[in-house]
């Protein structure tokens, strides 16, 4: 999803499949600022937005404090991820809902145009294949969580520039953003996912290469009274030989949030497993014909 988990590992791999076809890299016309985007970059006003996004992070996932205890930090997303190579270009959709604190969610999603279902429920978990949910491990699913890695961008928030004001659904948001390369993401990241790509930058000039000419940038949406996060969008780019380009888009946004609906509409993993054993005699039984297709979720 729109983590930074999954958008590291996209770059990390890019950046290895283009060291590995010993190619040298021409950066595209993508990865440089036209001259009106240098004015308008250095018209912006530069901020320390850590302490924002620490407390826009926490009060998202932790609940507002003046949110009702039983319907605090749950909330309503959807999003995207779009990646491209040249004229080719695929998309994953991803819809859902988060109830926290127990850690449940909800995906509804289409990865390269092949329909899943995830459903989390704490420490149980659900995957629907066809008409079918069956039980997975931890180890089965990527990390669907919508947040997860947002704390990441911690160390790259102390110059972010603060870009005019917008409203996400009619909410007034004040809008930060951060635009880095590449190396400078890697080095700066906290992220553990980092770590291996860290160890090799210093004596690889090509992968320093590749990466002085990636372009990371993300754009957070955080609302002026309450500092929910309601929109992020990251961009990054990452030339190719010949002056073509790699580019992946994640966008996010969330709404709803205390929606005290959301509970009554995701069944508890009981129902779920219900389900689950009904699919499973059918499927032993070499009969599945006059079963109807359900998801936890009600319409």
């Amino acid at each position: 999803m729109g983590s930074l988990q999954l958008r590291g590992l996209s770059l990390i791999g890019l950046s290895l499949s283009l060291l590995l076809s010993g190619c040298t890299v021409i950066p595209s016309s993508k990865t440089v600022y036209t001259p009106t985007e240098q004015q308008q970059q250095t018209e912006l006003k530069l901020i320390d937005a850590r302490q924002l996004l620490q407390e826009a992070v926490e009060t998202t996932i932790e609940g507002h404090p003046d949110d009702d205890i039983d319907s605090s930090a749950q909330f309503w997303y959807t999003g995207h991820v779009s990646n491209s190579i040249g004229d080719r270009k695929t998309t994953s959709m991803y819809e859902g809902v988060m109830i926290r604190p127990m850690e449940a969610y909800l995906v509804n999603g289409r990865m390269a145009g092949i329909p899943f279902n995830y459903y989390r429920w704490e420490d149980h978990y659900y995957l629907k294949k066809g008409d079918v949910w069956f039980q997975a491990s931890e180890d089965q699913v990527l990390p669907y969580d919508p947040f997860q890695g947002f704390l990441d961008w911690l160390p790259l928030m102390e110059s972010a520039q603060q870009l005019p004001d917008q409203e996400i659904l009619s909410v007034p948001c004040d809008v930060i953003q951060v635009r880095i390369n590449g190396k400078e993401w890697i080095e700066k990241s906290t992220s553990p996912l980092f770590e291996d790509l860290k160890s090799r930058l210093e004596n690889n000039e090509s992968l320093q290469h590749v990466l002085e000419n990636t372009v990371v940038k993300t754009t957070l949406w955080i609302g002026k009274k309450d500092r929910y996060i309601y929109q992020n969008s990251t961009w990054i780019v990452m030339p190719l030989p010949g002056g073509g380009y790699v580019d992946q888009e994640t966008f996010f946004r969330f709404f709803k949030f205390g929606d005290p609906g959301i509970v009554d509409r995701v069944q508890p993993p009981e129902e779920i497993e219900k389900w689950v054993k009904h699919y499973e005699e059918k499927i032993k039984a070499g009969d599945l014909e006059g079963i109807q297709e359900e998801v936890p979720v009600t319409e």
